[in-house]
């Protein structure tokens, strides 16, 4: 349970650091952190697919814990919001010119 915590905690780090960069570069407002597409991604990992996987772990849901079930929606909801990410910076670029 200890390592599923920790794995999970890394992930959603991970997701929070990616929209604090969107945040914090101006690619995306954070008046209302739950309006736009890459922080309902961030809602997402943390507490959808971080708990379902801790739950699972703790309860002994071998479907977590034999196939990793949840770990892949980590994996691609990070993915999905680093394309968020470099598609917003391009297409703010492109707009400046």
């Amino acid at each position: 349970m200890d390592l599923t915590i920790a794995e999970t905690d890394k992930m959603t780090l991970a997701a929070t650091q990616l929209l604090l960069k969107a945040w914090n570069e101006g690619l995306e407002d954070q008046s209302n952190p739950f309006d736009e597409m890459i922080e309902r991604r961030w809602l997402k990992q943390w507490f959808f697919n971080a708990n379902s996987i801790r739950f699972g772990s703790a309860m002994g849901g071998y479907d977590y814990i034999a196939f990793k079930n949840g770990w892949f929606q980590l994996i691609e909801n990070l993915q999905e919001m680093q394309e968020m990410l470099t598609l917003r910076k391009i297409l703010n670029k492109n707009e400046i010119k």
